[in-house]
């Protein structure tokens, strides 16, 4: 059985071919405010899974190492999404990585380290006489014991890990109405295109703000060759390419509530 596993115990199975993860509208659901809307998904390739990120704001980690491209999933394999972590599981779980009670993850066991085999001495070199056992005084017997061992334990890892801050304020807020300002009052005056500039969308800006004023300039032509009547047809469209524009940015910023808020 192929599922994700939180170190509380919940399982997640891993069912059809596409598996959405992400902090809300995804097929698992993370409650983290450090996860995307939509932050990654699982995908079926071949007989195994592989994660991809779904250009979340803070990436997505396999074993610590940032996705960059699908990565195919093996079993045991820590997934950190956020603050969380998830552990995928494809058959048995590998005993490295096995859920105890709570809210922890064990620790990797150490590697085994094998005894050095015993080698009895020779005969020629064994004593003839052993020697008499050394009497130790009353008084002295607790100094002859052993010192315990007072090696403190590893600590586990843990379900939430811990985000610098300084990736907090690399993605503080922004105003959604700012966006929107600058989105209808910049397009009146020919400069479409500076909201979505404002919301990182550079891509999509940047060609809006020369088409904009590309087409301004030639309104302005067409007017002062028709003395103004084509202004009757232009303006309209003008007022119309705004509204589309200022419309399709609103539902983009409703989208991106790690960097508008919800």
């Amino acid at each position: 059985m192929v599922e994700l596993i939180t170190p509380d115990g919940i399982q997640y199975p891993l069912t059809g071919t596409l598996v959405t993860l992400g902090r809300e509208e995804s097929d698992i659901n993370i409650p983290d405010a450090q996860a995307s809307r939509r932050h990654a998904q699982l995908t079926q390739q071949g007989g195994g899974w592989a994660i991809s990120d779904v250009n979340s704001t803070n990436g997505t980690f396999v074993n610590g190492v940032r996705v960059t491209a699908a990565r195919p999933l093996q079993s045991g394999d820590r997934i950190r999404i956020g603050t969380s972590v998830l552990v995928f599981v494809d058959g048995d779980l590998p005993t490295a990585t096995r859920l105890i009670g709570g809210t922890q993850l064990p620790p990797m066991p150490p590697s085994p380290v094998e005894a050095p085999a015993f080698t009895p001495p020779s005969p020629v070199e064994a004593p003839i006489f052993a020697p008499p056992p050394v009497a130790v005084p009353e008084g002295e017997a607790d100094f002859a014991k052993p010192a315990p061992d007072v090696t403190p334990p590893r600590p586990p890892a843990q379900w939430q890990v811990a985000t610098p801050a300084a990736g907090n304020a690399a993605h503080a807020p922004k105003q959604r109405s700012t966006a929107m300002l600058l989105e209808i009052i910049g397009g009146v005056f020919g400069l479409l295109g500076l909201g979505w500039i404002y919301a990182d969308r550079a891509g999509v800006g940047t060609p809006l703000l020369i088409v904009g004023l590309l087409a301004n300039l030639t309104f302005c032509g067409i007017g002062a060759l028709t003395a103004g009547i084509s202004l009757i047809v232009t303006v309209p469209l003008q007022i119309i390419g705004i509204l589309i524009s200022a419309l399709t940015l609103n539902s983009y910023t409703k989208q991106r509530s790690d960097l508008f808020g919800p």
